[in-house]
C-alpha cells in the first residue's frame, strides 16, 4: 500500500490517540476569571415560635478574582479572593478561600476552605463540591462556598445540573436550585444560573444571575465576568 493511501486512516487514528489537552477545541490548564456582582437578598427577624416579624432588604456587592488550574487531567485546584460588602455589615471586608478536586470523567468530589469577613470576626468554613455524571455532558451538581469571582451573588450552597465543565471548549453553565447568605431560622430558596460561553479564541464572558421569593420580600442577583484560558 502506498503512503498517499494510508494519509488518511493514519491522520484519523492520531487524532483519537492524541490526549484531550492537545485538541484544537479543548481550554487551556490554567483559567484566571475576574467578575463583579450585586444582589439583594432578605434579612429575617423570627419570634419564639420561628414566626417572621420582620423581613429587611439587604444589599450585597463583591468583586474579585479566580484562578483555576489543572496540574493534570484529573486534578482541579481552584482558588479565588475579593471584596464582600453588604449593607448591614454582616458580611463586609476581604473574602478568600481555595479548593482541590479530584475529577475523574464521570465522578468529581473536593473540598477546601473559605474566609468570609464579618462584623463578628467573620466565619471560615469547609467548602464542598460533588459532581455524579459526565463532566463533559449533563451531570449532577452540588457545591458549598465554592471559589467565585463574583462571590455569593448566586447562593452560598448550590445544587442542580451541570454541563461541559471539563476541559472542552463551549457553552458550559450550572442551574438549579440555592440558598442565601442571610438564612436563619428558614432557607430562602431561590433558582440560580450560571453560565460561560465563549467570546474568543481563549476569552469566555461569565454570566451568573439568581431569583427567589424570600420570606416576605423578592431576592435576585447578578454577576457579570471575563475568564482567560492559558497553558495549553
Amino acid at each position: 500500500m502506498r503512503l498517499g493511501l494510508a494519509h488518511g486512516p493514519l491522520l484519523l487514528l492520531l487524532y483519537q490517540a492524541a490526549p484531550l489537552a492537545a485538541g484544537r477545541d479543548s481550554l487551556g490548564r490554567y483559567r484566571l476569571s475576574i467578575g463583579y456582582g450585586v444582589a439583594r437578598f432578605e434579612e429575617d427577624q423570627f419570634d419564639c415560635a420561628g414566626n417572621v416579624t420582620a423581613a429587611t432588604p439587604v444589599a450585597w456587592r463583591t468583586g474579585g478574582g479566580q484562578l483555576d488550574a489543572w496540574p493534570s487531567p484529573r486534578l482541579r485546584v481552584s482558588a479565588f479572593i475579593g471584596v464582600v460588602h453588604s449593607d448591614s455589615l454582616d458580611y463586609d471586608g476581604l473574602s478568600l478561600g481555595a479548593l482541590v478536586a479530584a475529577e475523574n470523567q464521570h465522578v468529581g468530589i473536593g473540598g477546601g476552605l473559605v474566609r468570609v469577613p464579618g462584623r463578628y470576626s467573620g466565619i471560615t468554613g469547609p467548602a464542598f463540591y460533588l459532581r455524579l455524571g459526565s463532566i463533559d455532558g449533563a451531570h449532577f451538581r452540588f457545591d458549598a462556598l465554592t471559589p467565585s469571582s463574583t462571590f455569593g451573588t448566586t447562593g452560598w450552597a448550590r445544587l442542580g445540573v451541570g454541563f461541559n465543565q471539563g476541559h472542552l471548549s463551549g457553552v458550559s453553565g450550572f442551574v438549579g436550585l440555592s440558598g442565601c447568605p442571610y438564612c436563619d431560622q428558614k432557607i430562602n430558596v431561590g433558582l440560580f444560573g450560571d453560565f460561560t460561553i465563549p467570546a474568543g479564541t481563549r476569552v469566555d464572558l461569565v454570566l451568573r444571575g439568581r431569583v427567589g421569593p424570600g420570606q416576605r420580600l423578592g431576592e435576585r442577583g447578578t454577576g457579570l465576568g471575563v475568564r482567560y484560558n492559558f497553558g495549553r
